[in-house]
């Protein structure tokens, strides 16, 4: 009697070992599947689909490979923190639409 319910702890706690042990595995699946490599993170030179810059005084949004505003805002350059001066000033290039709104809205709002 002693030695069946010894058996019975032994498979009790081998099941218990190997649920935890699936859903220890499960979770880092899930946890690294989401994941992006860093090198993904890294944006190339001509990567880009906008750039806001200062044009004739004002925050300005410019196609990639256009030279003239796709549009301009009511926003004067020189009404913003200096940092957003310079980066305006040296261009500031945008990489998707959502990225683009954020943008917007951080230097005209």
């Amino acid at each position: 009697m002693k030695t069946d319910r010894t058996r019975q702890r032994a498979v009790a706690g081998g099941i218990l070992f190997a649920l935890a042990a699936v859903i220890l595995a499960a979770t880092m699946i899930f946890y690294f599947a989401n994941r992006t490599p860093a090198s993904a993170n890294v944006q190339g030179e001509d990567d880009y689909l906008y750039t806001i810059m200062d044009y004739e005084g004002h925050v300005s949004v410019i196609r990639y490979g256009e030279k003239e505003p796709y549009e301009i805002f009511d926003t004067y350059t020189n009404s913003l923190p200096e940092i957003d001066q310079q980066q305006l000033r040296e261009g500031v290039r945008i990489y998707s639409d959502a990225q683009l709104q954020k943008a917007i809205e951080d230097y005209t709002s």
